[in-house]
């Protein structure tokens, strides 16, 4: 793994073992930079130690070498962005799939969209917890497997997942959103990070957690 500047080193997770991060910083600290913080949401958001140390390695690039970011992936060469901005759009490009040619972590829907069009963008998120309906009786992805409204299904989804150890993330932007899941045990760190790393209304951009 690549070795990160003071202010942006990986941070520890239970879920992974000592052996695959490279320090453990008191999270307890009072005075997190939004560096730091950039690096805290990043790591938060990582499935794995794998990709852990692929969006951390994003983040470090965009703040200390911006130029190099910008040359190797196109869709993240607008001039317009800050170093900050860069760091943030990479984390979410990279959970989105686009820039690796994996499968998403988050998935981009609209407001406008019903149960039937969130379900079949959930389903292909590889960190997504088995459901109820997947192994009902009746026609595939038939409605009335789940909640028709698209707020009472978010609502079942985020429920299942609770009980499956994973909270239901949302990133809101605007007219459309974005889903994922976490460990439920992270949820409350990522979000206190998230806002202090910019993923904040002013900037377009803010996270929460669907209550279900």
């Amino acid at each position: 793994m690549q070795h990160s500047s003071p202010h942006t080193a990986v941070l520890w997770s239970e879920r992974w073992s000592e052996d695959e991060v490279q320090s453990r910083p008191n999270y307890a600290s009072p005075a997190r930079s939004i560096e730091y913080s950039l690096v805290a949401t990043a790591v938060a958001l990582a499935p794995d130690a794998a990709m852990a140390a692929v969006m951390v390695h994003m983040v470090n690039t965009a703040l200390e070498a911006p130029h190099e970011l910008r040359a190797t992936y196109p869709e993240l060469n607008e001039p317009s962005w800050s170093d900050r901005e860069l760091a943030r759009r990479a984390i979410l490009e990279t959970l989105a799939g686009r820039m690796l040619g994996m499968n998403p972590y988050l998935v981009l829907l609209d407001w406008r969209e019903n149960a039937d069009d969130i379900h079949q963008r959930l389903r292909y998120v590889p960190s997504r917890p088995a459901m109820s309906w997947d192994q009902s009786p009746g026609p595939a992805d038939g409605p009335a497997q789940y909640p028709n409204d698209a707020d009472e299904f978010l609502r079942e989804v985020a429920r299942q997942s609770r009980e499956a150890g994973l909270a239901l993330l949302r990133l809101t932007q605007g007219d459309s959103y974005q889903l994922g899941f976490i460990p439920s045990e992270r949820a409350q760190l990522l979000l206190a990070d998230a806002a202090i790393a910019g993923f904040t209304e002013d900037n377009g951009y803010v996270f929460d957690i669907i209550k279900g």
